[in-house]
């Protein structure tokens, strides 16, 4: 069941299904451009504030999509799709509590539509209430069976939750239903590797890169796991994968000149990326780096320093993180 148009909807036909059309390819600006002369002549079409609202959002833009789909409430107050759209804005910007409220008002409008209670667990999961969670997949499940998405959530749900083996369950049904589903590859990776079978989980991380090139979660796991694995070679070039990622805690130190590469000589920078553990950790690779190079700066944790100073040969300059250092010869 879906929401149908009222009498205060009244933009042809053609030209919903031509948004709806340019949605689907992704042209969000695009969209944005053609909805503005539409809603000019229909400024009260719930379907086109409705469609303007998702191309906001998906350009993340999520204070505009928020406020778009408020509008679109004025108009049809009881518009079970816009509520659930208004909840996945709010899921995006990072707020699960005020997502969670309209996927409550979604449903209460239009209690068989699915949509909502696969979205409601997502706002769960992000609330790490994840049993809480997976029962609303299995809601979702109930009103749209074997949608790919959902297992594919569920599995997730359980990964999060520990339960690998009824994780792996949920991953094949929804590889079964979409095998070129290469998150749920990533995510089954995931579980494998919980379990220590560690082959099986770089065949379903190699599955999803060769699905999607581009999934850089599975090559940043894939290059976690080589890592464990000692496969340095190929291990450390994946792991160049993480500054691609979109949450990691450090960034890279820009620089206008090249990477080193072992047998280049010259002056060397190193710096630490991920506190003050892994500092400690690959000091002990400094005195094989200052063999291999003609000049070697380290930038360091400010209380790492001294005892760095005192423990190494003296002509290796030693800095803190927050000083810049100058990329002259």
């Amino acid at each position: 069941m879906t929401s149908q148009p009222s009498s205060r909807d009244k933009v042809p036909i053609e030209k919903l299904r031509e948004l709806i059309n340019i949605y689907k390819i992704e042209k969000y600006e695009e969209i944005l451009l053609a909805s503005e002369e539409i809603i000019k002549i229909y400024p009260r079409s719930t379907r086109v504030l409705n469609i303007i609202g998702a191309a906001n959002s998906a350009l993340k833009r999520y204070e505009i999509a928020i406020d778009t789909y408020r509008k679109a409430l004025t108009i049809s107050p009881k518009n079970a799709e816009v509520y659930n759209n208004l909840g996945n804005a709010f899921r995006r910007k990072g707020d699960p509590d005020a997502a969670i409220q309209n996927y409550q008002w979604a449903l209460k409008f239009e209690p068989d539509y699915a949509e909502p209670y696969n979205n409601f667990g997502l706002a769960l999961v992000d609330k790490k209430q994840f049993d809480a969670a997976i029962k609303c997949y299995r809601n979702s499940l109930k009103l749209k069976p074997g949608y790919a998405e959902t297992y594919f959530n569920i599995g997730s749900a359980l990964v999060e939750k520990g339960d690998y083996d009824s994780a792996i369950k949920n991953l094949q049904k929804a590889l079964q239903i979409m095998p070129n589903h290469h998150n749920a590859c990533n995510n089954m990776g995931a579980a494998l590797r919980a379990k220590g079978e560690l082959q099986a989980a770089i065949k379903s991380y190699d599955s999803a890169i060769k699905i999607n090139p581009k999934n850089v979660d599975a090559r940043y796991n894939k290059s976690l796991l080589l890592l464990n694995l000692e496969s340095f070679k190929k291990g450390w070039p994946a792991y160049e994968y993480r500054w691609k990622k979109s949450k990691l805690d450090s960034v890279p130190t820009l620089s206008s000149w090249p990477k080193w590469h072992l047998g280049d000589q010259g002056r060397v920078l190193v710096w630490g990326e991920q506190g003050i553990g892994d500092e400690i950790m690959f000091s002990s690779l400094i005195p094989d780096l200052h063999a291999a190079c003609s000049d070697l700066i380290v930038k360091a944790n400010k209380r790492l320093i001294p005892i760095l100073s005192r423990s190494f040969p003296k002509d290796i300059e030693f800095v803190e993180n927050s000083v810049p250092v100058a990329e002259d010869d």
